[in-house]
């Protein structure tokens, strides 16, 4: 019973892999770009104190507000208005992290191609919530600018865990311009050439 089970099952477990391979694929994307930023320690720093803190600046006046506000009666107006200036902070991540996922080819083309159509899906998402807060369409707009938020720092995540310019660099002991990039002459001798990666190429050693 159990060989003649075995093919079934075995054509059951093939069809069911190509029919959803796709869908691991980009789960398997996510989780990668996921866990890249997170054990990032420049990354998550990154993150929390310019994109969550200093990028949303402008919404602790009305989280302020709603703290110190003692008449119940304006509460409604100051969570309507922390959510549309939420609404115009998340949009804006959102957008750019859409962009960066749509134009960015690293760390390949088919990673960027299985991220594309998730990235579009999450501006259409982003938009028809800032469509919601702004013309305040359901009454409480403040769990939706919630969400929005939520969704753009995740797509601000995934888009960038991966940039190469939150990366540690490979060769920690090569001159860096203060200014960033590579030092023009760091080998001293006023001609612009880096005697140093001359050497590294010619596979000169001294």
């Amino acid at each position: 019973m159990n060989e003649l089970n075995f093919p079934i099952l075995k054509l059951v477990k093939d069809w069911f892999k190509d029919f959803f391979y796709s869908w691991f694929e980009l789960v398997k994307i996510l989780l990668k770009r996921f866990f890249a930023g997170l054990k990032n320690s420049n990354f998550v720093i990154y993150f929390v104190v310019i994109i969550v803190f200093i990028g949303g600046f402008g919404v602790f006046k009305d989280i302020y507000a709603i703290i110190n506000c003692e008449d119940g009666s304006e509460l409604s107006r100051l969570y309507n208005e922390l959510s549309k200036n939420l609404s115009t902070y998340f949009i804006a991540l959102i957008a750019a992290s859409t962009a960066d996922l749509i134009l960015n080819r690293l760390p390949n083309e088919r990673e960027s191609f299985i991220l594309r159509m998730p990235a579009i899906t999450g501006l259409v998402a982003g938009g028809f919530l800032l469509f919601l807060i702004q013309l305040e369409v359901v009454n409480n707009t403040f769990k939706l600018a919630i969400w929005g938020t939520i969704l753009a720092w995740i797509m601000w995540w995934i888009s960038n865990s991966t940039d190469p310019k939150h990366k540690e660099p490979k060769e920690p002991n090569e001159p860096l311009n203060p200014m960033g990039g590579l030092l023009e002459d760091p080998d001293g001798r006023g001609d612009g050439v880096n005697l140093v990666a001359e050497q590294k190429v010619e596979g000169v050693n001294f």
